[in-house]
């Protein structure tokens, strides 16, 4: 039987590309799967700094301009976001003069503006495989007023 053109490629050469392929293939899906996972924060040796969150128990009140916060948990807290609703509207911002943290039993005194609500939401300071880095603990707030 004879064959027609031989414009056809061997089939050593269709296995590479095809081996090729699955490996490409392979690749994109791993590190699509690995991105996926996002980055994994521990506070205190291997607990994941999301649960750490739990663990966190603030007493604040607010009066005249001045905020009152105390530490009741067992977690440091590294920082604070304020939450604020005022008539101009709403806003998310760092706790002014709130540099130093919280240690456990901690408490401080800071200046705040006026608003009609406000939440405190803290921020811990975990491990990642690259070093240190701040987790805003957004499902914890708390509200004072």
């Amino acid at each position: 039987m004879k064959r027609g053109n031989k414009n056809a490629i061997s089939p050593v050469v269709a296995t590479v590309l095809l081996i090729m392929m699955v490996v490409v293939i392979a690749l994109i899906i791993f590190l699509w799967f690995r991105n996926i996972s996002g980055e994994v924060i521990t506070k205190e040796g291997t607990e994941n700094i999301k649960l750490a969150c739990g663990k966190v128990k603030l007493s604040a009140s607010y009066s005249s301009g001045t905020l009152f916060i105390k530490n009741d948990g067992t977690i440091p807290i590294s920082g604070m976001k304020v939450k604020s609703t005022s008539s101009s509207g709403s806003s998310t911002e760092n706790l002014p003069g709130f540099d130093n943290g919280l240690g456990v039993g901690g408490a401080g005194e800071y200046t705040y503006p006026e608003s009609e609500d406000l939440v405190l939401i803290p921020v811990l300071l975990g491990k990642t495989k690259d070093g240190q880095r701040n987790y805003v603990c957004q499902d914890h707030g708390q509200a004072v007023i």
